[in-house]
């Protein structure tokens, strides 16, 4: 019988994540060699490797691609990446409709999003019983002689489900979100009307659209208990807050306009009460165009101002910047200012000159006090020259190739003032990164994401439109002082760390 080859897709970039690799790979070979082999990037691939063929071989002969799902805000476009090549290639010697893609993901971290939905998922441990039928399609199939052994050994396949289940339940991320948020996702456009003045006005989210987030945001923001409803998703229509249409107006045309490419950042100015009576200011944060589907990621900040603590929205570049100036010249003397950041030179190339010189002299003066984590060399540089021809703030009105050279010089420059004080600042790949930024120290955090940055793609992958590149970046997010959510933002911090 010839072996069955599985791909183990996971988060190579989290040493926690590798190490649970290592120990599902040596579950899953340990029962029978002869009968499974697993390929795990970092045990299969050794030091000198020439990596990108190795890893383009092993899919192409995998019989099933296991995708470890663990962290709901992870970046895991590499491994959709492998998903995909997965789905696209097969040789000969492999039926293509026998080749499966697993999607294991622990209970805690909910349900994966889309495309991951679309594939066979087995919630653990609530799904145990999935996972060892699984394993004995896997290891016994149609094989007599198999189905004799699988009698007398049955327990071995059970153990060895919950051997994995428990691995799986240590991979997992769950910390607390920084704020509440929704994921509106479906096939067709927000209702549109054009008036005659040439305006666009969304007079509604379709009620069809799937609505994707974690327990604790569903039951504060709409009531509603659990991810799904009778194990089917909840849609907008069966969510949606009655008698507040003023934001939900406002965010269909914010949705709209992103579609037809009005990517200007269009701000929701009326608030949203959730049932307890909470106040939020709605931010749409990102959109996806796929071939067949939309989807809207939408940010709820709390705006609480009780028991001396604090919370704003931050709702443009400029706010960010002079927000990051206060909070690092209010840093108590042997507090550490902690800086997650795609790029050290935060606003040099969206903002005015004058208010980049602020941020800049204060980092300057405190660089002994900033731990930074930032992109490394080759993607800082790629990330860069993403906003050639992008407006700006400065006096040139648009962003070109002097500009983005010398943001990548001050960059370098920041970064090697850190480690020459003594810091040990540190430099990641893109993909290693999350998409937002946080800045912090120990009374007070910044937590804010990017918008209209240049990384939306047709649903063909062909070149964004020139509206899109045009538009200036802005920043959405929130400044507060709360302490659970500083806490958690330290947690987080450490973990891209």
């Amino acid at each position: 019988m010839t072996p069955k080859k599985i791909f183990l897709s996971y988060k190579s970039s989290d040493p926690k994540d590798k190490k649970s690799a290592k120990r599902i790979k040596e579950i899953l070979e340990g029962l029978s060699r002869d009968a499974v082999q697993v390929f795990a990037s970092d045990e299969s691939i050794h030091a000198g490797d020439n990596w990108r063929p190795v890893i383009n071989k092993e899919i192409n002969e995998a019989d099933y691609l296991i995708f470890l799902y663990t962290d709901r805000h992870a970046n895991w476009d590499w491994c959709h990446f492998e998903a995909g090549l997965f789905l696209k290639t097969a040789p000969e010697s492999v039926e293509v409709d026998k080749r499966r893609i697993f999607c294991i993901h622990p209970a805690s971290v909910g349900d994966p999003p889309s495309p991951l939905g679309t594939f066979q998922h087995i919630k653990l441990p609530d799904a145990l019983e999935s996972l060892v039928n699984f394993l004995v399609q896997l290891f016994v199939g149609d094989d007599p002689i198999r189905k004799l052994w699988f009698d007398s050994n049955s327990e071995r396949i059970r153990q060895m489900a919950t051997d994995i289940s428990d691995e799986v339940g240590r991979m997992a991320v769950t910390s607390l979100q920084l704020c509440r948020y929704i994921t509106l996702r479906g096939k067709t456009q927000p209702n549109l009307d054009l008036p005659s003045d040439g305006g666009t006005i969304a007079q509604a989210i379709p009620d069809s659209y799937i609505v994707e987030t974690d327990e604790a945001s569903l039951k504060e923001l709409f009531g509603k208990a659990g991810t799904t409803k009778s194990g089917a998703p909840w849609t907008w229509g069966e969510v949606k807050p009655d008698g507040q249409d003023a934001w939900v107006s406002e965010l269909a045309t914010a949705m709209a306009r992103y579609i037809r490419n009005e990517t200007t950042p269009h701000p929701i100015r009326s608030s949203f009460k959730s049932p307890k009576g909470l106040d939020y200011k709605p931010i749409l944060s990102k959109v996806n165009r796929r071939p067949d589907e939309y989807s809207f990621h939408v940010l709820f900040l709390a705006q609480s101002w009780e028991g001396g603590t604090r919370t704003d929205a931050v709702s443009s570049f400029k706010e960010l910047m002079e927000r990051l100036v206060d909070l690092v010249k209010s840093t108590e003397q042997g507090d550490t200012i902690r800086f997650l950041a795609y790029t050290p030179a935060v606003g040099f190339l969206a903002e005015t000159e004058e208010l980049w010189e602020k941020l800049r002299n204060c980092m300057w003066d405190r660089a002994d006090e900033i731990d930074m984590i930032c992109l490394d060399d080759d993607d800082l540089v790629r990330w860069h020259g993403l906003f050639a021809g992008k407006k700006t703030a400065r006096s040139s009105g648009f962003i070109d190739a002097p500009l983005i050279q010398k943001a990548n010089a001050v960059s370098t420059e920041l970064f090697n003032r850190s480690k020459a004080e003594g810091r040990h600042p540190k430099r990641k790949a893109f993909s290693e990164l999350p998409g937002f930024y946080l800045f912090k120290n120990s009374k007070r955090a910044l937590i804010v994401a990017p918008v209209g940055v240049p990384l939306v793609r047709d649903a063909d992958g062909a070149s964004i439109k020139k509206e899109l590149t045009e538009s200036k970046v802005e920043m959405f997010g929130l400044d507060t002082n709360v302490p659970q959510i500083v806490k958690n933002a330290g947690l987080t911090f450490e973990r891209f760390r």
